[in-house]
């Protein structure tokens, strides 16, 4: 079975796996807070969240093997979540994280 990974492009790292990969790269982020403080900008305590439209930071990486009819999916819900059309669950529920008890 093919797994989807989180954080890194894990369809490169570990391409026979991973079918799929939400990557978060904060490096873009850390470069605009040292921008901002360069500035004089920088909103200490404020947060900034990194969005779909920052494909720098916040993207779904899909391995070369996932048909363009499934990417053009994946590609219109992603601007249904940027055009507000869908609102993202604020909860998260991932068994991937489940440790039983005694283990």
């Amino acid at each position: 079975m093919r797994q989807t990974g989180t954080a890194f492009d894990w369809t490169q790292r570990e391409p026979d796996v991973f079918v799929a990969s939400a990557v978060a790269d904060s490096g873009g982020c850390v470069a605009q807070a040292i921008a901002d403080h360069r500035a004089g900008a920088l909103a200490l305590g404020a947060l900034v969240r990194a969005r779909l439209e920052c494909t720098d930071a916040v993207r779904l990486a899909l391995h070369r093997s996932v048909p363009p009819a499934v990417r053009a999916r994946v590609g219109r819900r992603a601007r249904r979540l940027l055009d507000g059309r869908v609102e993202p669950s604020a909860t998260f529920d991932d068994a991937t994280w489940f440790v039983p008890r005694g283990a």
